[in-house]
């Protein structure tokens, strides 16, 4: 039955990589893959991640990825153990791309996410666009994170706030337009705008493998943060004309 799965597995991600282009991300799992039937994309562990803070739930017979992670939880990543940024260590629940995008293609990175407790620290990030591969030590390109439970976008005409307080036990529907072509960036938050057409090239390495994270990732103090937990569900990558 393993052999089974690992193959259904291999062939789901390499069947993704070839529709668009792709290129697998190679490296050491430290736990089992992620995927589900309205996703499609896979992801995996590349770090050891705190004990039972990454689980599968249902809900009226919908399945979900949840992520939970208490105060002083720290990451297994090798940055993850020392005092970086301004934090005594960092705190992660966090899994991985299985595959790299294309740097000249335009994408619509779609998925739901339900905050249900916390997100009301420091940079409390829950999704990013990296680029950090082997023999590429660089940091990510896009950042969605929470500042004190606030979420804020660009100032624009498209300005908004969100506030996680206000917003728990809700499934939200993120889109992060992520184009290639003109190196650029944009957010939506239910369909309205929050971040729209901000570089990034600058901060595209030539060695780099922009791939998708997400979970919890945080800075972590002597004093405690508060424990946080956020559902993720329907990750649907497409490419954009």
């Amino acid at each position: 039955m393993k052999i089974i799965s690992i193959m259904i597995l291999t062939i789901f991600i390499l069947s993704g990589c070839q529709s668009t282009g792709r290129v697998p991300i190679y490296s050491t799992s430290h736990g089992p893959d992620y995927y589900d039937e309205d996703w499609n994309e896979a992801f995996y562990t590349n770090c050891n991640m705190p004990k039972n803070s990454i689980s599968w739930e249902t809900e009226n017979d919908n399945k979900f990825l949840r992520f939970q992670l208490k105060g002083g939880q720290k990451g297994g990543c090798s940055t993850d153990r020392r005092p970086r940024h301004g934090a005594s260590f960092w705190e992660r629940t966090e899994i991985k791309h299985r595959s790299g995008f294309d740097k000249n293609v335009k994408y619509n990175i779609e998925f739901y996410a339900r905050f249900i407790k916390g997100f009301n620290g420091l940079k409390e990030n829950f999704f990013q666009i990296h680029q950090q591969v082997q023999g590429c030590e660089r940091g990510p390109i896009v950042m969605l994170k929470f500042n004190y439970g606030i979420f804020q976008g660009d100032i624009s005409t498209y300005e908004k706030t969100f506030n996680v307080n206000q917003n728990f036990k809700k499934w939200v529907k993120f889109n992060v337009i992520l184009d290639f072509k003109e190196g650029i960036y944009t957010v939506k938050i239910d369909d309205n705008y929050f971040i729209e057409e901000r570089p990034f090239m600058d901060k595209l390495a030539s060695c780099g493998v922009p791939h998708i994270k997400f979970g919890i990732y945080r800075p972590g103090y002597k004093e405690p943060n508060e424990t946080s937990i956020v559902d993720f569900d329907k990750l649907i990558t497409n490419v954009l004309e």
